[in-house]
């Protein structure tokens, strides 16, 4: 964790009022010095996401940083376990799409049961001689 991402969490620690979220706005106006907003980019919002992401994954910190549309903070108990999940169903989507077409490739030549225009032969990649359908 470098001196930008512990600055955010000590700042996102020492802004914790009511339970209130921080926009990345008053994040940039409250670290001009890492990061600065510019209405007209996401470049900040990158930054941002990023260090929040290495500020959650790093081992010794104690605190849990949960985001949403408002922004982000420094969640309790029930903040942090909705966060997880709404974390671990975006990745279980993305799974589930990547095991999609793992199981498409694998079927690649493969023959199958065919009604109508389908072809006989499953074929995942484009050569030369067949068609995208």
């Amino acid at each position: 964790m470098n001196t930008r991402q512990y600055e955010l969490y000590k700042f996102l620690k020492n802004n914790y009022a009511d339970g209130k979220y921080i926009s990345k706005k008053e994040i940039c106006d409250g670290l001009p010095q890492y990061y600065a907003y510019d209405e007209n980019t996401n470049r900040h919002n990158v930054d941002i996401e990023q260090d929040i992401r290495v500020i959650n994954d790093w081992e010794n910190m104690q605190k849990c940083i949960v985001s949403n549309k408002r922004g982000y903070k420094i969640g309790n108990e029930e903040e942090c376990n909705e966060y997880l999940h709404r974390r671990f169903n975006s990745i279980f989507k993305s799974l589930k799409s990547l095991h999609n077409i793992k199981k498409r490739l694998e079927q690649n030549g493969q023959f199958r049961l065919v009604f109508g225009k389908e072809r006989e032969i499953m074929e995942c990649f484009i050569n030369g001689t067949n068609k995208a359908d």
